[in-house]
């Protein structure tokens, strides 16, 4: 047990800490990552934590951009490809990677391997923390980027990241 001013102390018990008698679990941070945070990101971002909310895992899940602006909301035509399958990123906002983000998330998930390569260049990341997320399904490929598509062509993108997407789910408590 570790106090900490006085009246409040804690005690670490792996994932989580029990803080003057209440419990406190870590969740694990995972942070998507594409190119301008408006596609495939936050549609990973939705399905991960719509996954995690509705199997009450205490996992969250962020995103962000390598090349974009704060606060643009995400395409149109992925919030219409999420919301087919009831879930709802109409609120997303992006945001451009930062070295907080960065140290904030325990697992990196990119889309491309270009992706992969600029982080560890621009944030010096230990490369352990980021992986492809094909990695998850078997596959050493990119993510294709669906920006500019129509409907279908962001449907597709969604389910080709949806197998790697449902096993990292299930992968996550390895890391």
């Amino acid at each position: 047990m570790l106090r900490l001013g006085g009246r409040l102390s804690y005690t670490e018990y792996g994932s989580f800490y029990i803080i003057n008698n209440l419990v406190q679990i870590n969740k694990m941070n995972i942070l998507f990552v594409c190119t301008g945070n408006i596609c495939r990101s936050p549609m990973a971002e939705g399905y991960f934590n719509f996954l995690c909310s509705d199997l009450g895992k205490s996992y969250k899940a962020e995103s962000a951009g390598i090349y974009t602006e704060n606060n643009l909301s995400a395409s149109q035509n992925a919030v219409s490809a999420m919301l087919d399958l009831d879930i709802d990123i109409s609120n997303h906002k992006s945001r451009r990677i930062t070295e907080t983000i960065v140290n904030n998330a325990d697992l990196i998930i990119v889309m491309t391997k270009s992706h992969k390569k600029a982080l560890i260049s621009y944030f010096h990341i230990d490369s352990s923390r980021i992986f492809l997320l094909h990695k998850f399904d078997g596959l050493d490929k990119d993510v294709f980027d669906p920006y500019g598509g129509d409907l279908k062509t962001y449907k597709v993108c969604f389910n080709d990241m949806k197998k790697a997407l449902d096993n990292l789910f299930l992968d996550v408590d390895k890391f």
